[in-house]
């Protein structure tokens, strides 16, 4: 998101910025320009955090070129060599982005010239995006800006995406909804129509009550764990574990109403 974002709108939403043991308001970091942001850390964390993380950015972009070069070229998806996708935005190499993107890609492909609703702003920060969008937050130019527990259109959709979105729901709002996820889930469903998909990944271990509710579900589920750390390898596994251990674990959520 490259506008600035009144905090007030989404709550109390904080994060630890690595290395400087505060917390932030999340948005009002990321939403700052590459100077602000160098201001920003300069004034709050001084001269020697900023060089330090720019050594840090430094390593992790030549990281980025080492595996866009040399990293693993594919993971298997529902039987099919998928590329992994690695990009500099969120540093896909070195977390589940880097399936989950291609993922969501390759049912955007299947579905193409379809009715498309993708819930959370996420895939236009990699790839053209002619669908539509649904995003609370997002200040980006013709975003759909409502909760998707609130969204009633006027038409059904044939495919419906949702990128490490879902997970957040209920638990960054102002009022916290442990629950509220569970419900967000139900509504993608209502909004589909008579033949359609929706196709949702959701990083385990952040919302336990929602991991739960998705493990003991009927929905059609594919469970991914992080094999390899520092090469960032994923691999589908057969059972999911009753504990979860975030950023290592993805699960990948099909539903079909057909």
């Amino acid at each position: 998101m490259k506008n600035k974002m009144d905090s007030k709108e989404i709550g109390k939403l904080y994060c630890k910025i690595s290395g400087g043991g505060e917390s932030y308001n999340y948005y009002t970091y990321e939403n700052k320009n590459l100077f602000e942001k160098i201001i920003f850390i300069s004034n709050e964390k001084g001269i020697l955090e900023l060089l330090r993380r720019i050594s840090r950015e430094i390593y992790r972009n030549s990281k980025y070129l080492g595996k866009k070069i040399f990293g693993n070229k594919y993971f298997l998806y529902k039987g099919k060599k998928i590329p992994y996708f690695y990009g500099r935005y969120q540093k896909t190499w070195i977390n589940e982005r880097s399936i989950e993107i291609p993922i969501g890609i390759e049912w955007l492909r299947q579905h193409k010239g379809e009715r498309i609703l993708e819930v959370g702003d996420t895939l236009r920060n990699y790839i053209k995006v002619d669908h539509e969008v649904l995003d609370k937050f997002s200040k980006e130019k013709g975003i759909i800006n409502e909760d998707i527990v609130d969204f009633s259109p006027q038409k059904k959709y044939d495919l419906i995406v949702s990128i490490s979105t879902i997970e957040h729901v209920g638990i960054e709002d102002s009022e916290k909804d442990l629950r509220k996820a569970q419900t967000a889930i139900k509504k993608i469903y209502s909004l589909l129509n008579k033949k359609g998909s929706a196709i949702i990944t959701i990083p385990l271990g952040h919302h336990k009550v929602l991991d739960k509710f998705l493990k003991k579900s009927n929905y059609k589920k594919e469970y991914y764990k992080r094999v390899n750390r520092k090469l960032n390898i994923w691999k589908q596994m057969k059972n999911i574990p009753n504990k979860n251990k975030e950023f290592e674990e993805l699960l990948v959520v099909e539903i079909n109403k057909k």
